[in-house]
């Protein structure tokens, strides 16, 4: 089996492994947030002024409490699943503009020096 087709193989194993844990990934969010709502916090302050951001991985959206006021957010997941939860976590937060989009982090389809920071 040539190499590529074992990344693409091993991509798609990733997509499966969240698209599951999506269906139980709220049940473990809100004791995700008690545990480590104030690093969140810390990492988010650190880019606050920066006004294009990427977030990679954005799983079902723990960090969208803390994304910077006025900021452009672009939300990226391999998940489709992952990125549904996060949508619907940011209709209840009132969250708009946000764009979320099911995407491998290994092939990002945006151009070089497009964003002015990013999240992992």
């Amino acid at each position: 089996m040539m190499k590529l087709e074992i990344l693409k193989q091993q991509t798609e194993q990733t997509r499966a492994v969240y698209n599951h844990r999506a269906r139980t990934f709220s049940r473990t969010d809100s004791l995700d947030r008690r545990l480590t709502g104030r690093l969140r916090r810390r990492l988010w302050a650190r880019i606050e002024d920066a006004f294009k951001i990427l977030e990679i991985g954005v799983g079902a959206g723990a960090n969208l409490d803390y994304y910077p006021t006025g900021a452009q957010i672009t939300a990226v997941d391999i998940s489709e699943l992952m990125i549904e939860l996060a949508k619907k976590k940011a209709d209840r937060l009132n969250l708009y503009g946000i764009d979320f989009k099911v995407m491998d982090a290994q092939n990002l389809d945006f151009p070089d020096s497009y964003f002015d920071a990013n999240q992992l």
